[in-house]
């Protein structure tokens, strides 16, 4: 169990560094969303690239910072006990972020997109009342749910809405998938992280469930997800379907090889590093394979 409050920011390890402020995360997003911008034929506004992975940013701070607020120097998890520590010079860049993104939001954002940006905003909002300000705090375990469709329509659902995402099977299937994939990703931290919720009275999937439930259900949605991509593999006709079945295969062996090795994963935190680092294959392999022809 992580629980060493007197880390300043010079002693983190650079694992510890990468958590402890979302790093990989944050500029999986932009990976992510480009990749879902490219397969379904939108062109984003230069000013999406920034405005997407600094909101990422600012909403994981501001979590981890209530969290941190919460319960202070007794926080289990390092990345909490950082963000109380350095809790003044965060809320002031969370507060200079909002000033510059707000602006530059209404300027350079089509009317489509700033609607869409505001209803995924309110949908935060609502996430972080129901978490932080009532008594549902310690029963919401479900919040996994809410995470996986926020992070499904902010990098992928967002990304495709201005020209080219429409309600077909090939499409929601896809987007299905990709929801199945975060929300696989929010469980494997919660099975890994059962102590520390519980002991700073946390609400989640492995409180509900248990570890070892947890793990089997972690298993047949990994199962499950599979069977979703050989279905969209086979029976989705698509020009360009080698770099979509090698994003979704790549982020979803990398899940399954956390659990598969729990014990090398569980070390300093690797679980959520490579977690996190599965956002930055799409744009990767979009790159390598984009030209190659398959089927």
């Amino acid at each position: 169990m992580e629980r060493d409050s007197n880390k300043s920011l010079a002693d983190l390890s650079v694992t510890e560094f990468l958590n402890s402020f979302s790093i990989p995360v944050v500029f999986g997003s932009i990976s992510t969303a480009f990749f879902f911008s490219r397969f379904f034929r939108t062109d984003l506004p230069l000013s999406f690239y920034w405005l997407l992975p600094s909101t990422v940013w600012l909403i994981y701070t501001i979590d981890h910072l209530m969290d941190g607020l919460k319960l202070g120097e007794s926080a289990s998890a390092l990345r909490h006990q950082i963000h109380y520590r350095y809790r003044k010079e965060l809320k002031f860049i969370c507060f200079l972020l909002v000033c510059i993104n707000f602006p530059l939001a209404i300027i350079t954002l089509p009317p489509h997109f700033l609607i869409s940006g505001m209803l995924l905003s309110v949908f935060v909002l609502l996430y972080m009342f129901l978490i932080h300000r009532t008594k549902l705090s310690g029963k919401l375990w479900w919040k996994e749910v809410l995470i996986a469709f926020g992070v499904t329509y902010g990098m992928a659902i967002l990304p495709g809405i201005p020209q080219s995402l429409q309600p077909d099977p090939a499409a929601v299937l896809l987007l299905l998938i990709f929801f199945g994939i975060n929300l696989i990703n929010l469980m494997i931290f919660s099975y890994f992280d059962h102590e520390m919720d519980r002991s700073d009275g946390f609400a989640s999937s492995s409180s509900k469930y248990g570890v070892e439930r947890l793990e089997s259900i972690i298993t047949r949605m990994l199962i499950i997800t599979f069977a979703l991509i050989a279905i969209w593999t086979f029976l989705v006709p698509h020009q360009r379907k080698l770099p979509v079945i090698m994003v979704l295969m790549v982020m979803l062996n990398v899940l399954g090889m956390i659990m598969f090795r729990k014990d090398l994963f569980k070390e300093d935190g690797k679980y959520r590093l490579w977690g996190d680092m599965i956002y930055l294959a799409p744009a990767i392999i979009w790159f390598i394979l984009k030209d190659k022809p398959v089927f």
